[in-house]
């Protein structure tokens, strides 16, 4: 039985060696099928599978198809989709720029065609697998009145494959020696962010020193001391808390956004002018969407949009988030939302230098400072260059709480790097494509909800623990 992190690992490994040799294998497959005998000499196999061996490991390690077991069937089927289709955009942009002989098109449309689906059959194997040899990991929740239901209705909807959720601890109502002993029955403990620090520090502890594996919720802090570089003043051991961007990287990130928005705009060109017409032809309004938004140092500037909404919608509401259902929003536009073609013209607010291709979403002035009243570290948001795409954006979904978004936009402003906007842009193709990252803001379901459509029961005991009953 899979226990512990390191047959884990083994596992992830035999995956991750399986899905390189499929893709190898099927490029020999379709080598013979569309260029036969001569193909494999004539179209430069050797070349073709070493280019392969190089960008597999580099689309690997971002979309992580081998994760299957840990990641849900569904999601690992979606990062083995565009695991594909980016090898194989790589070989073919990488053919055509550097190889004189052109290689026949059948070869990556059959190589495509077997990858998909030995893909299809062996992530569905790999996941029984896991499921039958990994034991789910007995697991309590620790948080406060306001939060600790929401984190276990995550852990139930998202993630029972992997924990089994046996009960949930109010840490402001029961006693540190009570919360102990139940981390005792447990195997995963998970900690929310407003937990009592003094508090949270003994819990994680305590698991520490009882071999227990704690998923903690960051605060903002945390994440400020996640991206510490740890040195010394003569003898003395300190944390050295900065995150100055080279000019170097400036220019290089310059550069690339130059070069990907005057692309995006000639290739993406035609959708573009489709899109306009079709905004134009729905109600005769306005294609274009302008709004004062803030990028870096708090300045203001108008970010551009495909209209998704009537004309003048905030006439009445003011500067308001759309909701699930928001009636304001057209049929053209609810198209252009999900597809995130509506975000398109911003690639000329990158060109003119007032966005980045990867960095935090822009926000309007009046609701950036309702928030920061909310949130002091809001305002550290604007020390970036704002985006169209960003962590929050592919680690998150756009109903994702504030809080937690405001944490993945401070992890990437303090762990930058141009392969971090590498790995943000190739989720970023695969979010397009996820219905629930566009999702707008709907009612919370309950837990009791929840359970139920699990086919769970919720009890709560008088102490007023409240356990899992499956």
């Amino acid at each position: 039985m899979i226990r512990n992190s390191n047959k884990n690992k083994l596992f992830f490994t035999i995956q991750f060696i399986i899905d390189y040799l499929t893709v190898v294998v099927g490029l020999g497959i379709a080598y013979a099928i569309a260029a036969g005998e001569l193909g494999f000499a004539k179209f430069s196999f050797e070349e073709v599978i070493a280019i392969v061996t190089v960008f597999s490991f580099v689309v690997f390690s971002i979309y992580k198809p081998h994760y299957c077991g840990k990641k849900k069937y569904l999601d690992s089927m979606y990062n083995s989709i565009f695991s594909i289709i980016a090898i194989h955009v790589i070989v073919i942009t990488l053919g055509y720029i550097f190889k004189r002989t052109k290689i026949p098109a059948g070869v990556f449309a059959y190589s495509m065609f077997f990858s998909f689906i030995v893909f299809a059959i062996q992530k569905k194997v790999m996941f029984k697998l896991y499921q039958k040899i990994h034991i789910k990991e007995r697991s309590i929740v620790i948080g406060t009145t306001d939060d600790k239901e929401m984190i276990t209705i995550k852990l139930i909807k998202h993630l029972d494959h992997l924990y089994d959720v046996r009960y949930i601890l109010d840490s402001e109502t029961l006693r540190k020696k009570m919360l102990l002993e139940y981390i005792e029955e447990s195997e995963t403990v998970f900690i929310s962010n407003k937990v009592d620090a003094i508090l949270k520090g003994d819990i994680i502890k305590y698991c520490y020193m009882q071999n227990k594996e704690v998923f903690a919720i960051p605060t903002t802090l945390a994440v400020f001391n996640n991206t510490a570089e740890f040195t010394t003043l003569d003898d003395m051991p300190v944390f050295s808390f900065s995150n100055r961007i080279s000019n170097e990287e400036m220019v290089l990130k310059r550069a690339v956004d130059i070069v990907l928005s005057t692309v995006g705009l000639l290739v993406l060109s035609p959708v573009m002018l489709a899109s306009g017409i079709a905004v134009k032809v729905q109600d005769g309004g306005t294609v274009f969407f302008r709004q004062t938004r803030l990028t870096k140092n708090n300045m203001k500037f108008d970010m551009v949009k495909f209209r998704t909404m009537i004309e003048n919608a905030e006439a009445l509401t003011g500067a308001v988030i759309a909701d699930e259902n928001d009636s304001r929003i057209t049929r053209v536009g609810k198209f252009l939302r999900m597809t995130r073609i509506d975000e398109l013209p911003q690639l000329i607010n990158v060109l003119k230098g007032e966005m980045s291709i990867v960095g935090p979403r822009p926000e309007r002035p009046e609701i950036a400072e309702k928030f920061t009243e909310e949130y002091d570290e809001f305002g550290f948001r604007t020390k970036f260059k704002a985006g169209i795409t960003g962590l929050a954006q592919v680690r998150g979904k756009y109903n994702t709480a504030l809080k937690d978004k405001l944490i993945y936009d401070l992890y990437y402003i303090n762990n930058y790097s141009i392969f971090l906007d590498v790995q943000i842009m190739f989720y970023t193709l695969k979010v397009i494509f996820m219905k629930s990252s566009t999702e707008g803001l709907k009612k919370a379901e309950s837990l009791k909800d929840t359970a139920r459509k699990n086919d769970f029961d919720v009890r709560v005991h008088d102490s007023g623990v409240i356990e899992v009953v499956r």
